[in-house]
């Protein structure tokens, strides 16, 4: 499934259900997740369309589904940094925050592109808010001044 598939299946289950034609939205989305589900099912998946199917889960809110989409995507991709930050995130939203940390922080030892390093230390001192680790907290807003120009 393209990019350009994914936004048009996400696109016409909006326009359906803000014409509050609901099941129909749903049955255009669970459309894209057939077609994602049967592409990972066949190991012909890449990392990005694992991604766009945690999208489809999201925008349905079966965010289990989701992360169990990009815990797969990551077992399969462990070089896939974009899809560990989303699991972070994932992670953060349902509030399970020792595993966003646990992530985050393996993530961080080994990336180095700055737009990442800035993302999983905002992920980070979330998690850690959510946690209540005031010391964790003060390091990584320490750790994230320094990249700040």
């Amino acid at each position: 499934i393209s990019k350009k598939q994914f936004e048009y299946y996400n696109k016409l289950g909006d326009f359906y259900e803000k014409q509050g034609l609901k099941s129909l939205a749903e049955s255009t989305r669970n459309t894209g997740i057939t077609v994602l589900k049967g592409k990972i099912k066949l190991g012909k998946a890449d990392p990005i369309e694992y991604l766009f199917l945690a999208f489809i889960y999201e925008d349905l809110n079966i965010d289990s589904q989701a992360i169990q989409t990009c815990e797969l995507a990551l077992s399969k991709f462990p070089k896939a940094t974009y899809i560990a930050l989303h699991l972070v995130k994932s992670y953060n939203k349902v509030k399970q925050w020792k595993k966003a940390v646990q992530i985050a922080e393996r993530e961080l030892l080994t990336v180095t592109d700055e737009y990442y390093v800035k993302s999983l230390l905002t992920q980070l001192k979330i998690s850690y808010q959510g946690l209540n680790r005031v010391e964790d907290i003060k390091r990584v807003e320490r750790e994230l001044s320094k990249l700040e120009p």
